[in-house]
């Protein structure tokens, strides 16, 4: 059991004769001080380091009595350090600050190189704010502030942001689709900040309030299938687009189509090792890097069709955000006249997996190796097979083959 008593270092004598006292906190045979605002002399020390008993009814009595509850109040202290019921003694934060978590959990991702996972945090701290102010005390955050925050997020409000050395001002407001993708992350925050400041196996609970259990964040509408017809592939791959945003766009989603659905953001942080390789790549997914066991790797042939365009373009943009934001404009710019209502990079994805699939019967299993996706089911199994690139190939080979096949 730990144990405080007041005491003086005979050694640390100040000029003025007096000691300051501590008081010492012993667990498992191991001590530490804390230190106090006290000052006693000669008169009120006994047995060389002990502080006397009338000093201490007159003037430490509250103090150690508020220690010794602590101690009491501490569940499973036999498996704590001293060093542990020290942080719990000293501690005297009576609740957390929210939105500084938020800001030292966007700073650890964008230090891990995770910038794309940080962003929606930073725009839930920024709304936030807005909302409540730049304090905010999580528990504070109840299901009632929940619901509130929700109403604030569907109302039409003009927001102030910085953008680089710019202030812009924009009206937003959320949907469905919005509120549910902003909540979510909300949610995620809120648990990471669990995370970091509740010890459930030593009983240390620092936030005890779950707000999410309550309140229950709108469902996502059923998505569309992003999947293209063969049809609709060859006539984006035969079309000729009027501007020169609409032919890189075409050439991006072409060469994500031919590299097994290979995402935008992949393409980009890998340019130089496209470039480079004459036969094949490696590379790790960037949406389940550090999420897996494996880090996302996957080794994707080049194929001839990928070679070609990769020899006639150049990746002219520094940013990721930039390439998509071309992306999306080249695109848009010419699905009508291929009688498309929308056209994304995901339908490049989407639709290498459908004709995989429904037009070529490969298992189910096939096209989620080659779309670098694992099964939790097979999640264990997977740890003791070596991968097989070679099944990758054969998906890859027989969907370009089945697209070209008119050629």
């Amino acid at each position: 059991m730990a144990t405080i008593t007041p005491k003086i270092l005979k050694k640390n004598k100040y000029n003025n004769n007096t000691w300051r006292v501590v008081y010492r906190l012993t667990h498992k045979r191991v001590s530490r001080y804390i230190k106090t605002r006290r000052f006693i002399t000669e008169k009120d020390i006994v047995n060389d380091d002990d502080v006397s008993m009338d000093y201490i009814i007159d003037f430490l009595a509250d103090d150690l009595r508020k220690y010794r509850r602590k101690i009491d109040d501490i569940e499973n202290i036999e498996v704590l350090s001293v060093d542990d019921i020290l942080k719990e003694l000293t501690n005297d934060q009576k609740d957390i600050e929210f939105i500084d978590f938020c800001r030292l959990h966007i700073s650890r991702l964008k230090d891990q190189g995770r910038s794309k996972t940080a962003k929606p945090f930073v725009t839930i701290t920024n709304s936030l704010i807005d909302f409540n102010g730049p304090k905010l005390s999580v528990s504070k955050i109840t299901s009632r502030f929940l619901k509130q925050y929700e109403s604030y997020l569907r109302m039409p409000k003009t927001i102030t942001r910085k953008q680089g050395e710019n202030t812009v001002k924009k009206t937003t407001s959320l949907n469905d689709k919005g509120l549910n993708n902003h909540m979510a992350a909300f949610r995620t925050l809120f648990n990471e900040a669990k995370r970091e400041y509740n010890d459930e196996d030593i009983g240390r609970i620092l936030i005890k309030n779950n707000p999410f259990s309550v309140y229950k964040i709108i469902p996502k509408k059923k998505k569309k299938h992003k999947n293209l017809s063969i049809e609709q592939i060859r006539a984006i791959r035969d079309i000729t687009p009027n501007t020169s945003r609409g032919k890189f766009a075409k050439d991006i989603f072409l060469l994500s189509f031919y590299m097994c659905g290979m995402n935008a953001v992949d393409l980009f942080n890998n340019w130089d090792k496209l470039k480079g390789s004459n036969d094949r790549i490696g590379y790790n997914r960037s949406k389940t890097e550090g999420m897996r066991e494996d880090d996302a790797f996957i080794s994707v042939k080049i194929p001839i069709e990928a070679k070609e365009i990769l020899e006639r373009i150049e990746m002219k943009y520094n940013n990721i955000d930039r390439l998509n934001n071309t992306l999306s404009i080249g695109l848009r710019s010419f699905m009508k006249d291929l009688g498309l209502q929308e056209l994304t990079m995901l339908h490049a994805r989407h639709s290498f997996a459908t004709i995989a699939r429904n037009d070529l019967n490969f298992s189910k299993e096939d096209v989620a190796i080659a779309l670098n996706h694992v099964s939790e089911d097979n999640r264990i199994t997977d740890t003791y097979i070596a991968p097989d690139w070679s099944k990758i190939d054969r998906v890859q080979e027989m969907v370009i083959n089945k697209v070209n096949e008119d050629l």
